[in-house]
């Protein structure tokens, strides 16, 4: 950075010596005095438990022991029932000691070579606010910051501190306001002995959760012999069951006082830490970052939700900081000011572990803070090099979620990923426009592609095209409505299928569910139902394969159009585009019958364990899992030889390959379930993709056609459609 009078350094020499310590207010004190009592207390319960339960299962066992050795008749086998029972009660009890650690979230650590203007700035603030530096800082994609022990336990006997910031909100905020956010978190470097009071009640909270939610293979082993035939085991296993279910609940109530403490504390931390930021960055520095780091987090929400939906399709972003700031600058006024305006609304919930915005914009306005002197400049000048971070990190997230860039299509750039978003968009809404309610496969478009290439004079093209945008204009409404029956009936079916599973897997199940499981007539209602609903849908088929195969084959057809349109390039795109349609539409049925398999496998796996009879519940996964490996066979089968069309480099790039399942040799249950999801879910997306692209070229050649003849009206597709 320049070092002139309006740099960092300048500014921070001018303020310094005007800033009074930051000092920890008497209620402070009091919260966490008071919250450590009660975790205390709550501990000792939990430790006064388990050593009772211990002390009854050594009594017990040295019992048994004291007549087998000095009794006059050895016990019998039975006496050691209750010592077996006891004791695996003690041990689900003190389970969550064993449970694993929690992964730590993606990040990568920061060299002072790479930002030693943000550190100056942190040695400073740590100054003004009194507090040790952190040990280290991390960054990560999160649009916050936050501030965390190192190493856990270990670091509570130093002050061996992380800070984690975001670095979107680099991006977002002025110097000012980064130094306000900053300060928020120093804030909490400040409260140190609230830091490791709720590091210990966090972490006391998730042994409490792990017990009271957790379930993993000694539940499915002690539900295996409540199911027992032998009342030798069934018995002693009923008893165990009862016993865990008891624990269960009291640790549930113990989860909830300390919840209930623990917020009380971090509430009152996230007060301190704002009346640190407001007296760095002022009052209204405070405001203007509370609005901008809400529309960042709801362009956050839309980054990670499009990258979720890419990653399925291989198509990963380069710097997902930097779509996180083009989403946010692409959010309209009216979204804006609706999430400006809920910064004041709502209120504090007693189970909240933070307080309202409005709450604390109430507090910072009470304290009218004017914050010291810093520059207004973006906080991305604090760092070197602020993309290559941003495009590591990215790539740290992606390993971390083993991914491998190298084996997708590479990352691209933000305005490729943006812009391709932007023409599926247009596509779709030109496909609502040209085929209200056929975009997606469950409702094919019967397209003949001897028909499209079929010869037709420039008269009987026009005259065709004007039928048959009329008749669809007429009855747009009448298409919708049945295409969302049809979706409604192939939903139920879907239903259907689930609680037939269920019901062959004994697991207990809801009103709506015992009402399809129970109807028998169910099932072939509904297909009864369909079948007389795709007759009545003929006619609407039948019109908009024909608008389709007009338009295409005016399109196909030399001397009809004049436009780029008659090109070499949309020809050869429309007729792959064309025989992958028709290619997915002959795998309907397989991909419905994968689609049904798949929803019934995942509820019949959440709900296992609820099972009157486990035995049966694993054949019904086993049945299902043996179905979706037979859907998949077919489709796989269909697809051999397809190419994809969208991807770079598309002519090298097959469609089972890019579903991620070359074969199906040797794969376990997970792996096809995985491979079912990606079938699922890429096929329809993509089906959906060509047919829009289709209709975008389909509505260019009509609309040429018809405007040709003088016909004003007619609809014209979307800027950048195709």
């Amino acid at each position: 950075m320049e070092s002139d009078d309006h740099s960092v350094s300048a500014v921070l020499k001018f303020s310094a010596g005007r800033f009074s310590p930051n000092r920890l207010d008497l209620r402070y004190w009091m919260t966490l005095a008071f919250v450590c009592v009660g975790m205390v207390i709550l501990f000792l319960v939990y430790l006064a438990m388990v050593l009772l339960l211990a002390t009854v299962v050594f009594g017990l066992a040295y019992r048994f022991l004291d007549e087998f050795l000095n009794g006059t008749e050895p016990p019998s086998i039975i006496q050691l029932i209750p010592v077996g029972i006891c004791l695996v009660i003690l041990l689900f009890f003190i389970k969550p000691f064993l449970a694993p650690k929690q992964a730590p979230a993606p990040t990568i650590p920061l060299s002072h070579a790479q930002a030693p203007e943000l550190f100056h700035l942190l040695g400073q603030l740590c100054q003004w606010l009194n507090c040790p530096p952190p040990s280290r800082i991390d960054l990560d994609c999160q649009v916050n910051a936050s501030a965390r022990f190192r190493v856990g336990l270990f670091s509570m006997l130093g002050n061996d501190i992380v800070l984690n910031i975001g670095l979107p909100i680099v991006s977002a905020l002025t110097i000012r306001e980064f130094a306000g956010v900053l300060a928020h978190e120093l804030g909490h470097f400040t409260q140190r002995g609230g830091m490791k009071a709720s590091y210990v009640i966090r972490s006391i909270n998730r042994w409490f959760a792990i017990a009271v939610y957790e379930r993993d293979r000694w539940d499915e082993a002690l539900e295996i012999l409540v199911g027992s035939r032998h009342w030798l085991i069934r018995l002693p296993s009923i008893c165990i069951h009862a016993g865990v279910a008891g624990i269960r609940r009291i640790l549930s109530l113990l989860m909830l006082a300390g919840n209930r403490l623990a917020h009380v504390l971090t509430r009152e931390m996230e007060f301190g830490a704002d009346r640190c930021e407001a007296r760095i960055a002022g009052t209204a520095a405070f405001l203007e970052t509370a609005a901008k780091l809400l529309v960042y987090q709801t362009a956050a929400r839309q980054a990670f939700q499009s990258l979720n939906a890419l990653g399925y399709h291989r198509r990963m972003v380069r710097n997902l900081p930097d779509l996180i700031e083009d989403l946010a600058r692409r959010i309209d006024a009216p979204l804006r000011e609706q999430l400006y305006r809920s910064l004041r609304q709502g209120f504090t919930r007693p189970f909240d572990t933070h307080p309202c915005m409005a709450d604390r914009i109430r507090q910072v306005e009470i304290l009218a803070e004017p914050g010291v002197a810093l520059p207004e400049a973006q906080a991305v000048s604090l760092f070197v090099d602020y993309p290559r971070l941003c495009e590591e990190i990215t790539r740290h997230i992606y390993s971390r979620c083993i991914i491998d860039p190298n084996a997708s299509d590479g990352l691209l750039p933000n305005e490729s990923i943006l812009h391709e978003q932007s023409c599926l968009r247009s596509d779709c809404d030109n496909l609502a426009e040209f085929a209200p309610g056929f975009g997606l496969i469950w409702r094919p478009i019967l397209l003949e592609m001897e028909s499209m290439e079929a010869q037709r004079t420039l008269g009987e093209v026009r005259t065709e095209s004007i039928r048959c945008r009329q008749w669809v204009d007429k009855h747009r409404e009448q298409i919708c409505e049945q295409s969302r029956e049809h979706a409604a009936l192939l939903s139920s079916l879907d239903r259907l299928v689930v609680g037939e599973s269920l019901r062959l897997a004994e697991i207990p199940m809801t009103p709506d569910e015992v009402e399809l499981a129970g109807r028998a007539e169910g099932t072939e209602w509904a297909q009864n139902r369909l079948v007389i609903l795709v007759a009545e849908m003929k006619m609407a088929d039948a019109v908009v394969a024909s608008r389709f195969t007009t338009a295409l084959g005016a399109l196909l057809q030399a001397g009809i159009l004049s436009s780029h349109l008659a090109t070499h390039g949309p020809r050869a795109e429309c007729r792959e585009l064309v025989g992958l349609v028709l290619k997915l539409q002959g795998l309907m049925e397989p991909l419905i019958e994968l689609r049904q398999r798949l929803y019934a496998f995942r509820i019949v796996l959440e709900r296992v364990e609820t099972s009157a009879r486990p035995a049966k519940a694993e054949l019904e996964l086993l049945r299902l899992i043996k179905g979706i490996r037979t859907a998949i066979a077919r489709v796989r089968g269909g697809l051999l030889g397809v190419r994809h069309p969208f991807c770079p480099g598309a002519g090298r790039v097959m469609l089972n390959d890019y579903c991620g399942c070359a074969s199906l040799e040797g794969a376990g249950d997970d792996q096809i379930y995985q491979a079912g999801v990606r079938y699922a879910r890429v096929l329809p997306e993509l089906y959906n993709r060509a047919i829009a692209r289709i209709a975008s070229h389909a509505l260019k050649a009509e609309g040429e056609l018809l405007s040709a003849a003088g016909i004003t009206g007619d609809p014209s597709p979307s800027p950048g459609a195709g």
